[in-house]
């Protein structure tokens, strides 16, 4: 039998990896549909978590993820719209994020009791599998649906895993020796990521990236000196650590609001994950894989040119197997920082 191919070695290998193997993340937070919003964020906060999957006991089924980077928006807005009264001193978290979801009300128009938990969530953003999926299953699902997780549940809709992008990119990285050509491609030819990067500077506050971030729907930005070079990246893991003692001044320049979460949560990391144009997308996986991102910047003489989400890698494994080995589908890479 002739030897199997990059992108058929791939799906093999996927298609190999059954996702009841992998073990359920330690601690996994939940939500129930029941519960008001400030409490869901409480939760969120106490399981250190940026989203979570919500439960309708009414209808028994999964219904959505609430995501944290949503108050990014009432964030922005509750600093930009003129007649607000300052936050200053509203420094207990459940009093700052219970002002946040208000101004999330008011952005929509209606009475602050009006603001549901249903009213919050991503219905989209959450996809399910049985437990009889692989992560070819997961890895085809993600693609289509631009989802970062997907849940898997049995037949009585109990959850049992959540699959990450991160654990297929773990996955790929752990198995690269064995996919064939698959990560030789230079991530430059590969054209795989989003360009122009969108940045703000070192002077900037960290409120101007937050207003980055929600003005484009993206989840994290890069920050640049005076020359453009790349000095760091925030992120809405920096929003995370922030909401949970919001006493940092949302007016201090970006990188020190980063030293100062990121401190705070014994994450004291400064610099963005990069590579150069000539690096191979194993290189890349590999990189993502070890740092634990969730996007790198792709440099040329130290400036920013792309940047590379988790996204865009599942999106260049699908073009390069799937889509390659099977009927065609319009994943094409570059679609979110």
């Amino acid at each position: 039998m002739a030897a199997e191919w990059g992108p058929i070695k791939l799906i093999t290998a996927l298609k190999g990896a059954a996702v009841k193997d992998f073990p359920l993340p330690k601690a996994a937070v939940t939500l129930k549909a029941s519960q008001t919003p400030q409490e869901a964020h409480h939760t969120l906060l106490l399981g250190n978590v940026q989203s979570a999957p919500v439960w309708d006991d009414a209808r028994k089924k999964w219904i959505g993820m609430l995501d944290m980077r949503d108050l990014v928006d009432a964030i922005v807005w509750e600093h930009t719209e003129p007649d607000r009264q300052a936050i200053h001193g509203l420094v207990e978290p459940s009093k700052f994020v219970q002002r946040m979801l208000e101004a999330s009300a008011d952005m929509r128009g209606i009475p602050h009791s009006g603001l549901t938990l249903l009213s919050l969530i991503r219905r989209q953003g959450f996809q399910c599998l049985p437990e009889t999926a692989t992560l070819e299953d997961v890895t085809s699902l993600m693609v289509q649906k631009s989802c970062h997780r997907v849940a898997i549940v049995n037949g009585a809709q109990e959850l049992l895993n959540i699959i990450s992008q991160s654990v297929i990119i773990k996955f790929l990285n752990d198995h690269m020796q064995e996919l064939g050509d698959f990560g030789k491609h230079s991530v430059g030819a590969a054209s795989c990521g989003t360009s122009p990067v969108l940045t703000v500077k070192t002077t900037s506050s960290i409120l101007d990236a937050f207003r980055v971030m929600a003005t484009h729907d993206i989840t994290g930005v890069a920050v640049v000196d005076d020359d453009g070079k790349l000095v760091s990246s925030t992120s809405a893991n920096d929003l995370k650590e922030f909401l949970r003692d919001p006493t940092t001044s949302l007016e201090l320049p970006v990188v020190d609001f980063i030293a100062k979460v990121r401190q705070r949560g014994l994450k004291a990391r400064h610099s963005a994950t990069s590579v150069e144009g000539d690096s191979t997308m194993s290189d890349v996986i590999a990189t993502l894989a070890t740092a634990k991102g969730h996007r790198l910047y792709v440099t040329e003489k130290g400036k920013p040119r792309a940047v590379v989400s988790l996204t865009d890698i599942l999106r260049f494994a699908y073009n390069t197997s799937f889509a390659e080995a099977s009927a065609p589908v319009d994943v094409s890479c570059g679609k979110s920082q």
